[in-house]
């Protein structure tokens, strides 16, 4: 398999907010394109509660997180949507781990995570998709 050239110029952002979780929002809205459903293509807005999650664990030093709630809620792109702004926000040494019950749920994450990346420009060129790993 022939890989492409990737673009190394710095990323076209400037973070708004002084907390992770502020810059998190931004980042959400500034370049995650939402793939499906009546909201396609269309900036993603985080919701209330996916908002104040992630000012409970962006902005502490929590390392450890549990989430229970039923399914279609939005889960997966939230962690989707966080694994690629951590790959693209803290610098070349990233190294995101997606970690669920079940390779099939892993899947689903991993899924929306490359589906935001492949929607966006700016990321689709500064990175290599395969099939089960994105760097």
């Amino acid at each position: 398999m022939r890989l492409k050239a990737v673009d190394d110029s710095p990323l076209p952002w400037r973070p708004k907010g002084e907390t992770r979780s502020e810059q998190f929002e931004y980042f959400c809205q500034r370049f995650l394109k939402v793939g499906k459903g009546n909201q396609g293509l269309k900036p993603l807005v985080l919701r209330d509660w996916q908002r104040d999650l992630s000012a409970d664990i962006l902005d502490s030093p929590t390392r450890l997180a549990c989430i229970c709630l039923p399914r279609g809620n939005g889960k997966s792109s939230l962690l989707a949507a966080y694994a690629a702004f951590e790959c693209f926000t803290y610098g070349e040494s990233a190294q995101i781990v997606v970690c669920a019950v079940d390779q099939r749920q892993a899947g689903i994450i991993y899924g929306a995570a490359k589906r935001f990346i492949e929607l966006a420009p700016e990321f689709a060129a500064r990175c290599q998709i395969e099939k089960e790993r994105i760097y």
